[in-house]
């Protein structure tokens, strides 16, 4: 009610006319679309009217603060209208806000770039351009970079203006070998499978420069892949709250519906830059690939020491939480630790069955499962190994990094040889192997080990764990964990 009648207060004051509007054209103007309209010396009602402007008339935006824009007026000098009081004073794709207070702000686009300064949430900054994971921004008359996952859009992600360097392609081989340098005699770093999906960055001579969905790279030799992504029956995630759905793949095609961050929807087809999925109700729609993960039937890292240890092994994975029990909550997403445990399952379970392992999930929906219930999964199922999933949160807002639990002596070895493993593939702060006393650990009569993979507390570290790259990463590492201890026994 305060908004209300400050506004209206607000009108009477600048405005004779009613019904001010303000559009926003897509190089950076503003048309004017009332007569007699109040220009300022500053960015508030407090500072002198220094002229008026007309309808239909045409400025260049210089710079905004809050809810005032500045113009500059035919005669050259610069002025502030009141932009609180407009409608679709800037285009929905065209600003982005930080979402955490001191972001950085960066002369590239990475951490490895100089600080030009820091900037705050509630301020607006217009977008020039965008990678896949940075943002070029207008900041104080100059071009600059902030981290895509720490600012919140006005709409939809912008459009790409300029596509991140390379193509995508597909492996053509069996076991391709990803190495260090652009020559055989450079480290094998891993191999890859047949119809593995990445992306070139760079060619030189007969190697090609790739990047993983998983966000590893190395060279491997260009012949043996083929350019544009293999359309599987893969699901996709989305990333954002209220994400348009819509009829074409481009921004200029009618929304004809919304997602909300972590819905999944079946891949059907690409086109550029923008995916082709099938709703619910079974029709069709397009989906901007930079504004979700993909979420793989089955990850493709697999240990080397596979044929081993694992088969015929009865695991159980127990995802921590579910139902009204929905664990700690992210303060950036405001994502759920019941949804990541599940998804973290989800992957670790594929990659064991894939091995010759029997698993056994304590929940496979969105369930509450008591503790007890959980330890007697466990005992029924004679299991060889319980692996309880967790994500952590603390008060302070910079803790960081993943620990490993167990209770007894003897399932000490468990937690430390799949705990060096989480620490070698996430890359997350080592927080090290504790004794933990808690319920489905304490009472459980198989090998068991419980995991906190990161703390939704931390908004920057939130942001890692919503990834489909880090959700394979974890569950792969869950994975050789359990291979090297029981190739150890």
């Amino acid at each position: 009610m305060r908004r209300y009648i400050f506004l209206c207060l607000s009108v009477l004051l600048l405005f004779s006319p009613v019904h001010l509007v303000v559009f926003a054209a897509e190089n950076g103007e503003v048309n004017v679309s009332v007569s007699n309209l109040q220009v300022r010396s500053g960015p508030g009602l407090s500072y002198d009217v220094i002229g008026k402007v007309d309808k239909n008339e045409t400025f260049s935006v210089i710079d905004r603060q809050k809810d005032w824009i500045k113009i500059k007026l035919k005669s050259g000098r610069n002025g502030w209208i009141a932009g609180w009081l407009t409608e679709n004073s800037t285009s929905e794709q065209d600003t982005v806000t930080p979402k955490i207070k001191n972001l950085n702000v960066r002369k590239g686009p990475g951490t490895n770039y100089g600080l030009l300064g820091k900037i705050q949430p509630n301020d607006k900054y217009s977008v020039i351009t965008s990678t896949d994971s940075w943002v070029k921004i207008s900041y104080k008359g100059r071009d600059a970079w902030v981290a895509g996952w720490l600012v919140s859009f006005s709409g939809d992600i912008p459009e790409r203006k300029k596509i991140p360097p390379g193509y995508n392609a597909t492996v053509n081989a069996t076991d391709l070998n990803l190495r260090k340098g652009p020559s055989l005699d450079q480290p094998v770093l891993r191999k890859l499978q047949k119809e593995t999906g990445v992306r070139v960055i760079e060619t030189k001579k007969d190697w090609s420069y790739i990047e993983l969905e998983t966000g590893e790279k190395g060279w491997t030799a260009s012949k043996y892949l083929v350019k544009g992504k293999k359309v599987s029956s893969d699901n996709v995630v989305l990333l954002y709250n209220g994400s348009n759905l819509r009829a074409g793949p481009g921004i200029n095609y009618k929304a004809i519906g919304l997602g909300n961050k972590g819905d999944q929807f079946q891949l059907i087809g690409r086109e550029g830059e923008w995916l082709k999925v099938s709703l619910p109700s079974g029709k069709q729609a397009y989906v901007a690939s930079w504004i979700v993960s993909t979420s793989p039937s089955t990850p493709s890292i697999i240990h080397p020491g596979l044929k081993n240890g694992l088969h015929g092994k009865t695991i159980v994975i127990d995802p921590g939480h579910g139902g009204y029990d929905s664990g700690t909550k992210g303060t950036s997403f405001h994502s759920f630790e019941k949804d990541l445990t599940l998804r973290t399952a989800n992957l670790l379970n594929e990659l064991l069955k894939k091995a010759g392992a029997k698993t056994v999930m304590t929940r496979t929906g969105d369930t509450y499962i008591a503790l007890s219930d959980r330890v007697s999964i466990s005992h029924r199922q004679k299991a060889d190994a319980f692996i309880s999933i967790h994500f952590d949160s603390s008060n302070f807002i910079g803790a960081n990094g993943i620990t490993s639990y167990y209770y007894s002596e003897s399932d000490k070895q468990l937690a430390k040889d799949i705990h060096k493993q989480l620490i070698k593939n996430t890359g997350l702060r080592d927080r090290k192997v504790r004794y933990g006393n808690y319920h489905v650990l304490r009472t459980n009569a198989a090998p068991s080990v419980l995991f906190e993979l990161g703390y939704l507390s931390n908004p920057w570290e939130e942001t890692i764990l919503n990834t489909t790259s880090y959700q394979i990463k974890a569950s792969n590492a869950i994975f050789n964990g359990l291979v090297d201890y029981f190739n150890s026994y």
